[in-house]
């Protein structure tokens, strides 16, 4: 792993980990984090991982946003936080922008529910930044091989809302991810 980038998953787990959060009921959340990490390097063919002028490449900020992706969604830190957050990791601070954007992608809407919580417009801004999308197939592999192999009542709940996501979701660039999460 990079030096900014194992920084920056220092820095996300220790977020998570100052509000209790764990992962299933004994692990610390890192484990899920870097499980979505561990996604994108497998997956990583499937984006550009050549830095651009000016511009980092879409695997480093998929790498980035796979350790902040539940900053928002599941510790105190607001988007501006986050965003300050990155400025102070080298070698991130050009792409700070867009990898705040991707992590706000990959934040649920306020809701009582699981369905208030991912309206329409949660997809529509998913689908329109594919660098979100990518790390979000790679979240829902994570969290689906990890609820298969421990038996959590979640992966039905997992494979029940597949066929919605696929239909709201579905960009034939990432078609090799869409048939995996249909084979676990």
């Amino acid at each position: 792993m990079k030096p900014h980038i194992e920084r920056w998953s220092r820095y996300c787990s220790e977020q998570h980990d100052k509000v209790g959060q764990t992962y299933g009921k004994e692990l610390p959340y890192s484990f899920h984090l870097d499980a979505v990490y561990q996604q994108v390097n497998h997956f990583g063919h499937l984006l550009d991982n050549y830095g651009k002028v000016g511009k980092v490449s879409e695997l480093t900020m998929a790498k980035a946003a796979a350790w902040g992706h539940d900053l928002l969604e599941d510790t105190n830190l607001t988007y501006n936080d986050v965003r300050q957050a990155i400025s102070h990791m080298d070698g991130l601070t050009i792409s700070r922008n867009e990898i705040t954007e991707i992590i706000y992608c990959l934040t649920d809407y306020k809701g009582r529910n699981r369905a208030e919580r991912k309206p329409q417009k949660y997809y529509d801004e998913l689908c329109a930044n594919e660098v979100a999308l990518y790390v979000k197939l790679c979240d829902l592999i994570a969290n689906k091989l990890y609820s298969r192999l421990t038996g959590s009542s979640m992966y039905q709940m997992y494979k029940r809302e597949y066929p919605n996501f696929k239909e709201k979701t579905y960009n034939p660039r990432f078609r090799e991810m869409y048939l995996y999460l249909e084979s676990i």
